[in-house]
């Protein structure tokens, strides 16, 4: 250690300098999930006894611990509490395996939201703002107290659809809720209500919830916890930085816990390092065309890609598609040949500007590269099809959908 201590070398202020600026150009480079960081996988939307579910707090946080979930938020309904989050001091309400947020169901007849911080909160003035059928005034008290705003299952067709206008200060849309075909209608959700406020220029982050309110007997079977999981891109385990990466739409979401996601990034400075991550924005570049890569990750992150190939869909195919159908059967039907594993064939989709605008069917394949001509205001956002993991009657009710990721944007060119 003492020669460590004395020993100079040699080396003149312009080579240190030049020395400093290749290593900070170096990490400039990096691609956006060498980021300081970590996938958690979560569940943000459940009920407990204390509302209309039917098992105690205690046995929805051993639930999510068995299924080896990173956080998760309990979301009673506050007209069944009156405006008074009991379940937070709940004794079961703890974990030293789970990041807990503290969350609540704004529970009306034209709508219902989660809200979400990372420590208890006064709940109050968010009551007063549910008797007085207020979203704009409880979004702004969340914010007020360092939370997020979602609006619930927007397009749900049996309980509450949204019919209030979208406040401003809304972060986040839960587009995906429960079984994505029925009863959510969570492709409407994706497709109508996300999409047009995407093409409005609001960027709202897409979550998912299972809004799971039973853990016993047959509705069970129907809506379990963590389908859909929601993944969250934070710079670490906290409940702070979950919410964060919520707030700036590092999420992408999965049918199921043990499911691959799917990511979209982009290559913004050409150096083949794809650095611009879901929910960030990439400058028009001079040349209006960006490098993308979409890719399937295995739920460990450790899992070795799969070996395949990737076959890009025509412009008829994809004019096809458009025009309605069920898209993954048709790809399957036209991939019987193929030996791979009918879990491990895809049909990965890219929507720009909510209008699907590119088509892969992947046998195998892990990941994706393409290029895109874009300009300021656009986004692109991906869907993964597939055959999900469950009974065929469960696959019915549920869809072919089993990935859907945030958007990311096109800002003006960097002047």
């Amino acid at each position: 250690m003492e020669k460590l201590k004395t020993f100079k070398p040699a080396m003149t202020p312009a080579i240190r300098m030049l020395f400093c600026l290749a290593f900070l150009l170096s990490l400039c480079g990096q691609p956006g999930t060498a980021r300081a960081g970590v996938w958690c996988r979560g569940d943000l939307h459940a009920h407990s006894n204390y509302s209309d579910g039917d098992s105690p707090v205690a046995a929805l946080v051993a639930e999510a611990e068995r299924l080896g979930l990173d956080f998760f938020a309990l979301t009673d309904h506050d007209g069944s509490l009156k405006g008074v989050p009991l379940h937070w001091s709940d004794p079961g309400y703890t974990s030293d395996k789970l990041v807990l947020l503290y969350g609540m169901e704004w529970t009306t007849i034209s709508g219902h939201a989660n809200v979400w911080a990372a420590a208890p909160f006064d709940y109050a003035p968010l009551w007063q703002a549910h008797r007085n059928h207020d979203p704009a005034a409880t979004a702004a008290a969340m914010h007020e107290q360092g939370g997020l705003f979602s609006i619930n299952h927007p397009e749900e067709f049996v309980i509450c659809p949204w019919q209030y206008p979208v406040p401003e200060d809304t972060d986040c849309i839960e587009v995906w809720n429960a079984l994505y075909s029925l009863p959510s209608m969570s492709r409407m959700a994706v497709h109508v209500f996300w999409d047009n406020l995407l093409q409005d220029g609001r960027r709202l982050t897409a979550v998912g919830g299972s809004d799971t309110h039973h853990l016993k007997k047959v509705f069970s079977l129907f809506y379990d916890l963590a389908m859909p999981t929601t993944w969250v891109w934070a710079q670490e385990r906290t409940a702070e930085a979950i919410l964060a990466g919520i707030k700036n739409g590092h999420v992408t979401i999965s049918y199921s816990v043990d499911s691959p996601r799917f990511e979209l990034a982009v290559d913004a400075d050409g150096d083949g390092q794809f650095e611009i991550m879901m929910g960030d924005a990439a400058p028009e570049p001079s040349d209006a065309e960006l490098s993308m890569k979409l890719s399937v990750i295995a739920p460990d992150n450790e899992t070795a890609p799969t070996s395949g190939i990737a076959r890009e869909l025509g412009s008829e195919e994809i004019q096809a598609l458009r025009k309605g159908g069920n898209l993954f059967a048709n790809s399957v039907k036209k991939n019987k040949s193929s030996n791979i594993r009918r879990d491990e064939r895809y049909l990965a989709c890219v929507y720009k500007n909510g209008r699907l605008y590119k088509a892969w069917r992947m046998n195998g394949a892990a990941s994706i590269a393409f290029s895109a001509p874009v300009q300021a205001g656009d986004y692109f956002r991906a869907e993964l099809m597939g055959l999900p993991k469950m009974p065929l009657p469960l696959r019915l009710l549920y869809g072919y959908t089993i990935a859907v990721t945030n958007p990311v944007y096109i800002d003006p060119p960097i002047q």
